[in-house]
């Protein structure tokens, strides 16, 4: 969508034509330099777009947001991170950073440190002018004076017409998979089966979870096409094949086999299949 949309209704029009797996556990927020914005997910197959031309806001901190938007600030980004640094989330989901975007200029003010008001300053041009390449945040002023980091490979865009399948040296962990995967679409989910962090996330969406996995029929195969360790978790990607779709799936699983992280990398319709 960000490689091809321009403006909000580009980004309602794109998501109206393209199935976004990610929607049955989250919502996303676009804005364009006119001030325009929505509010983009979905409920029961169906997408849902919230259109605004104020300033708002959605998730963590939400009443604070709202009492400090009720005589809306200049929108300046000394007032945008005063506001960021209202509605900080604490815990073990803490925030980790902040940032502010103008999107008439481009510019990015990055705050590694989201407590403190000290920034760094990006331009996205100059940025994607460099080519493919990574900042560690904690790091980012040092290596802003460094060689740049080239990309990953976990980091750039993979495919379904670019993945193969590979030897399958783990039957176990994908028959592991396909059960929590079957269990997604039978509305049988386990706690046990996931770390709390991820089930906090993944219980409140139960529902519109098997609502997506019935709009792609039929559970047909799961094949490795990658495998890698990062952070001491254990990271595969498959590709499955459904009745009506096929996804390129990521999961990401903890030294204890609970899964850490689900999501699609990239989707598509069979010919002849509903959108």
């Amino acid at each position: 969508m960000l490689e091809t949309c321009a403006t909000v209704d580009d980004a309602i029009a794109f998501y109206r034509l393209n199935w976004e797996p990610g929607f049955f556990r989250a919502r996303i927020l676009v804005a364009d330099h006119t001030g325009a914005s929505a509010i983009i997910g979905a409920q029961n197959g169906k997408l849902l777009v919230e259109r605004a031309k104020q300033s708002r806001g959605f998730g963590y901190c939400g009443p604070r947001l709202q009492e400090m938007l009720v005589k809306p600030p200049e929108p300046t980004v000394s007032h945008g991170a005063a506001i960021l640094r209202a509605c900080l989330q604490g815990g073990r989901t803490a925030t980790k950073y902040s940032n502010v975007f103008d999107l008439t200029t481009r510019e990015i003010s990055l705050f590694p440190d989201p407590a403190r008001d000290t920034s760094v300053h990006l331009k996205l041009t100059s940025e994607l002018a460099k080519g493919g390449h990574y900042y560690d945040i904690p790091q980012i002023r040092r290596q802003l004076t460094q060689p740049l980091l080239p990309l990953l490979d976990n980091m750039k865009s993979v495919f379904l017409d670019q993945v193969r399948p590979i030897p399958d040296k783990e039957p176990e962990v994908t028959r592991q998979l396909r059960a929590i995967l079957m269990a997604a679409i039978d509305g049988t989910l386990r706690a046990d089966d996931y770390t709390a962090e991820f089930w906090e996330q993944l219980s409140p969406k139960r529902q519109e979870l098997q609502s997506d996995f019935k709009q792609a029929g039929r559970l047909i195969s799961m094949a490795v096409v990658e495998r890698w360790n990062e952070d001491g978790r254990r990271n595969y990607r498959y590709r499955t094949e459904f009745e009506h779709a096929t996804f390129l799936q990521h999961y990401v699983l903890d030294e204890r086999n609970r899964i850490a992280l689900i999501q699609s990398d990239d989707f598509e319709l069979k010919p002849g299949a509903r959108r």
